[in-house]
């Protein structure tokens, strides 16, 4: 069996900078994980450079990505929330594709 985990375990490490997820990724390798669901508030910021930099520490480690996730009100009635919410969806799949993930999962 395979085992992996959210790094949303970490959360307030992560974002208060007390471990990176370079960090999460060497302890899961380190443990016995195969992969890690990856969490993207817990990103410092959505943006290409960071994206890269995860990949490259999962590939150091040998990890692979188990599903991506997201939480977003998307259900807002509020046109420019929903506008926000279709687009940070979008964004959200095409980092899914780059980590080479299966699943996108929205909450």
């Amino acid at each position: 069996m395979k085992h992996g985990f959210l790094n949303l375990c970490f959360d307030k490490d992560l974002r208060t900078a007390h471990r990176t997820h370079r960090d999460v990724f060497k302890w899961a390798s380190e443990n016995g994980f195969d992969g890690v669901e990856i969490y993207l508030p817990t990103l410092p910021e959505l943006s290409w450079r960071t994206i890269q930099e995860v990949k490259k520490a999962l590939n150091d480690y040998s990890l692979k990505v188990s599903q991506v996730s997201h939480a977003n009100p998307f259900l807002s009635r509020d046109e420019a929330s929903q506008s926000y919410a279709k687009r940070y969806y979008t964004l959200a799949a095409e980092i899914t594709s780059v980590l080479e993930a299966p699943l996108l999962r929205a909450t």
